[in-house]
């Protein structure tokens, strides 16, 4: 329970420090059991088709990086992944991000590393995936839906939790050491 509260006031810091943000739409703060999440729409963070971040985006994580900083233990996980929708890569942009799985993966990174630059929060914590157009939260067929599917996600959970849930129940043996049997 001790958790959860823990986690309730970080979702409630994180709200306050993107409160215009999340007033706008371009940011979603969501909690879900053991998970905070923080969806931030492409535009927020980058020129389209970029990977760069812009100076609004840096000013934005940077809020973030603090909120998460603060509220860290040893065992926290800092996942960023990065979503495109699914219209392929312009012709003069193709030279840079053959496909949107490119595209995903080098904006995560570059999210990852304003992170850590930012927040001090050591690189060990974080995790970075670029997702491409296969996890949408809204339909690709209309200008709205795409642009909801733009985004970077970051998701703060538990390793503790997540590896628990991984491993196998038995626990495992130290392998033998000396001769390999024959």
């Amino acid at each position: 329970a001790d958790e959860l509260a823990r986690l309730k006031q970080t979702q409630d810091e994180m709200l306050k420090s993107l409160q215009k943000e999340v007033e706008k739409g371009e940011v979603m703060v969501n909690r879900l059991a053991d998970r905070l999440s923080v969806q931030i729409l492409d535009k927020v963070l980058f020129a389209s088709g970029e990977a760069t971040l812009s100076a609004k985006g840096r000013d934005v994580l940077a809020r973030v990086g603090k909120v998460l900083a603060d509220a860290r233990g040893k065992d926290k996980v800092i996942r960023i992944e990065g979503h495109t929708d699914n219209v392929p890569i312009g012709a003069p942009l193709r030279e840079k991000f053959q496909t949107n799985w490119e595209l995903s993966t080098a904006r995560a990174t570059n999210v990852l590393r304003l992170l850590t630059e930012s927040s001090k929060i050591p690189p060990d914590a974080f995790e970075a995936a670029g997702l491409g157009e296969h996890h949408p939260v809204a339909g690709n067929d209309t200008p709205k839906g795409r642009y909801q599917n733009r985004r970077i996600e970051i998701i703060f959970y538990s390793r503790a939790i997540s590896l628990a849930k991984e491993l196998p129940k038995t626990k495992e043996q130290p392998a033998a050491a000396g001769k390999p049997s024959p």
